[in-house]
């Protein structure tokens, strides 16, 4: 794509003189010629703004599904470890967001964390939030019978559910990424099991687990017609995605196959929603098993 040197711009009502024309078209023009630089300034300027607005923006008390553009800016953010840290970003989420008098805010933010620990490398720092995630369910469970909020609360107690139960599995298997990727070096499944003798045991229990609430996800989202509560399960279906090709990868017991055979339905149910289906990366059973890629790798 070619970046145009020049912009037009409008006639203004008094004709400035020909510094003030000069300075004003080098302003006009400089975000053209420079476009990294400008990607630069752009994403500082939102860096200043800070992660904590942009988490109240994303997990507003609407009906709408969480505002991508925020989302977006707080994965980078987080990423960059800009102004406030992800264990901060997601204490804040479940300490000073008003989550208790609404579910939609408990929702959102409960999506927002799911999706944000994906993106982390090392989980450990996460594991306080468990204390936190069990009083949003323990709150909400409360309400699963109220027909003004059951699909909601339904929908919180899953995400809370997958929530502690990952950063519980990461836990006990420091070495596996956000994404459920393994740490550089690591390409012989069988010296993956050596190295890790519970690894395979452990994610087979671990997928069985979480399918189930994956599962009510989709069910709640699709018998209450609800789009929001089909965005806010993405990260969940992502969650299981990575689970099957991870334990497809190191695969070696027989009875690991339950545990896909759960996963594998799963998503063959996410597939039938449009907005999962291009939103999710799923494993392709036409190739050699592959587990999910690392997401920060810098070549040398």
């Amino acid at each position: 794509i070619a970046i145009p040197t020049k912009q037009p711009t409008q006639q203004p009502q008094q004709q400035p003189t020909t510094r003030q024309q000069n300075a004003g078209q080098q302003n006009a023009d400089w975000k053209w010629s420079n476009p990294l630089k400008f990607v630069q300034e752009q994403y500082r300027s939102w860096a200043e703004k800070g992660a904590k607005q942009w988490a109240i923006k994303a997990t507003f008390a609407s009906n709408e599904p969480p505002a991508s553009k925020y989302v977006r800016r707080l994965l980078l953010a987080s990423i960059r470890h800009t102004d406030m840290s992800p264990p901060a970003l997601a204490d804040f989420l479940l300490v000073q967001r008003p989550w208790q008098t609404d579910p939609r805010i408990a929702a959102k933010s409960l999506y927002l964390i799911l999706l944000l620990i994906q993106y982390e490398v090392d989980l450990s720092k996460f594991i306080p939030i468990t204390v936190k995630t069990d009083q949003v369910i323990a709150h909400f469970t409360q309400l699963a019978n109220d027909p003004k909020n059951k699909s909601l609360a339904e929908a919180i107690n899953q995400l809370g559910y997958i929530v502690r139960t990952k950063v519980m599995l990461h836990a006990a298997h420091p070495k596996l990424e956000g994404n459920l990727a393994l740490a550089e070096g690591q390409n012989d499944p069988a010296q993956i099991n050596q190295k890790d003798t519970s690894l395979e045991a452990d994610l087979a229990r671990y997928l069985s687990t979480i399918a189930n609430p994956a599962k009510i996800l989709l069910s709640t989202a699709s018998s209450a017609k609800d789009f929001t509560i089909a965005v806010m399960s993405q990260p969940a279906i992502e969650e299981v995605s990575n689970t099957v090709k991870l334990l497809r990868y190191i695969k070696q017991k027989d009875e690991s196959q339950i545990a896909l055979n759960d996963g594998n339905a799963v998503l063959d149910t996410a597939k039938k929603f449009p907005y999962l289906q291009t939103a999710i990366l799923f494993p392709d059973d036409s190739q050699p098993p592959e587990p999910p890629f690392q997401r920060f790798v810098v070549s040398q």
